[in-house]
């Protein structure tokens, strides 16, 4: 029976076995646990983890795979070294798994140095370069929280579905969208343009985001963190 890779992030839940190309997803509204527990595919499959929501929400998620009917459980963990890739922070256990699997899976394809983004809740950039050593990186706000945090403090009444469209704004919530995504392109046009390095990205707006960055430097990657997973074959923690 091939393992079963699951990623969970802050509002989705993505999975897929280790030998198919075919991801499925669903919202999870912060209860992760309850979804993982529906989920059919688990049933007498191995399974590789992946989640962002700390330690602390381990036990609850391992009781719910099991009474989906899994076995042998493996939560992925950050490490600061794997087959080559060095992770910079002096305790990588700070560093979200989900950065360090992505760039765990283009190291391992890729040999060579790139730039690797997510597009969520918040907006990573991580460099690595030719040797394997991750140099460092960026966090900033997403798209939908940039937005939040400036709209949630107007006076008027909002909405958040303002379309971007890389031209300044016509409305309050136009202008804001806009801002947002001028600042997120920022950060990734400045990285690809101050290491030269081959930029992918992934995550949930990273769609909305490659429609404005340069395809000769940026390649939409969507499922890293499942790639990585499924590339073990040994325990990864």
């Amino acid at each position: 029976m091939s393992t079963i890779c699951i990623d969970i992030g802050n509002t989705r839940l993505k999975w897929r076995a280790a030998d198919s190309g075919s991801v499925e997803s669903a919202m999870h509204d912060g209860e992760p646990a309850t979804l993982l527990r529906e989920l059919d595919a688990l049933h007498d499959r191995p399974v590789r983890i992946s989640q962002n929501h700390g330690t602390e929400a381990e036990p609850a998620l391992r009781a719910a795979a099991e009474a989906a009917g899994a076995r042998d459980i493996v939560f992925a963990r950050t490490e600061a070294e794997r087959d080559g890739l060095r992770i910079a922070y002096d305790d990588p256990a700070r560093l979200g798994v989900d950065r360090f699997l992505a760039m765990l899976a283009l190291w391992r394809e890729r040999r060579a140095g790139f730039l690797v983004a997510g597009a969520g809740t918040a907006l990573t950039l991580d460099i690595v370069d030719d040797s394997g050593r991750h140099v460092g990186g960026y966090i900033a706000p997403g798209l939908h929280s940039m937005r939040t945090a400036v709209l949630d403090r107007t006076r008027f009444p909002h909405a958040f579905d303002a379309p971007a469209v890389d031209a300044p704004g016509t409305s309050t919530e136009g202008c804001v969208a806009e801002a947002a995504l001028a600042t997120a392109l920022g950060l990734l046009e400045r990285g690809q343009h101050r290491f030269g390095l081959p930029g992918y990205i992934g995550g949930g707006d990273a769609a909305t985001l490659m429609a404005h960055l340069a395809p000769e430097h940026w390649t939409l990657r969507e499922h890293l963190v499942l790639d990585a997973l499924a590339q073990e074959v040994g325990p990864l923690a």
